[in-house]
């Protein structure tokens, strides 16, 4: 079938002018929309069986990216200072563990090495004590380093930055597992310690002088304390 563009009248395909206005006949291509949404869909059907491993690979590999980003290259200001804080107290609690085992091991031996005064008791305890203060400094270097690295990272965001170093605990909120143990093992240590200068009081020293190495045995809070860096 032909038709008139202007008079829109339908004419024979043998016809090509219009008997009105004499303007040339456009041909008229007649079609069924449901026949052509049935193709198309026929055509999509076709081509997902035919890429499906193209699509799922895709798909995979976009999953993939992002669970890399959500979980590794993104960072979170907060988290990331809740991480710092979580290292620092495990320098505390392996410092802690560390003491606790010294003690432990002196308070075996004592009676096996039956000492005779004060300074021979101290002898065989400070040195080791001593070694695990110099461990616990390395151990809260490498947090400093940390924060330091995290520092660098924040940089660029003055917002972030501010964040991680706002979320950051002071050193004296963390509490250690095994504080209790400890503060056990000290006083154990202690009561050894004054027994010995209760019998055989040493005539160098003086009382107060006596007291204070005794403190300085007992008391595990003088280790390095954390310092905060600067914002």
């Amino acid at each position: 079938m032909k038709k008139c563009k202007n008079c829109n009248v339908k004419y024979p395909d043998d016809k090509k002018f219009c008997k009105t206005c004499g303007e040339p006949l456009i041909e008229i291509h007649e079609f069924d929309p449901e026949e052509v949404t049935q193709k198309a869909l026929f055509d999509i059907s076709k081509w997902l069986k035919k890429n499906v491993k193209n699509f799922v690979g895709i798909l995979t590999l976009v999953m993939i990216s992002y669970a890399v980003y959500y979980f590794i290259l993104r960072h979170d200001p907060i988290k990331d200072a809740n991480k710092i804080a979580l290292a620092h107290c495990d320098c505390f609690e392996k410092f802690n563990e560390e003491i606790i085992k010294i003690n432990q091991k002196w308070l075996d031996s004592f009676n096996s090495n039956n000492f005779k005064n004060y300074q021979d008791a101290i002898v065989k305890l400070l040195p080791y004590k001593d070694q695990a203060r110099v461990q616990f400094s390395k151990c809260n270097e490498n947090v400093l380093s940390k924060i330091n690295d995290m520092k660098a990272r924040y940089n660029s965001n003055g917002e972030n930055l501010k964040k991680f170093f706002a979320s950051i605990p002071p050193s004296n909120t963390c509490i250690p597992k095994n504080e209790d143990k400890l503060v056990l093992s000290e006083k154990e240590v202690q009561e050894k310690l004054n027994s010995i200068v209760d019998k055989n009081p040493p005539h160098e020293m003086s009382k107060s002088e006596i007291e204070e190495q005794i403190k300085h045995v007992q008391d595990p809070n003088q280790i390095p304390n954390f310092p905060q860096s600067s914002k």
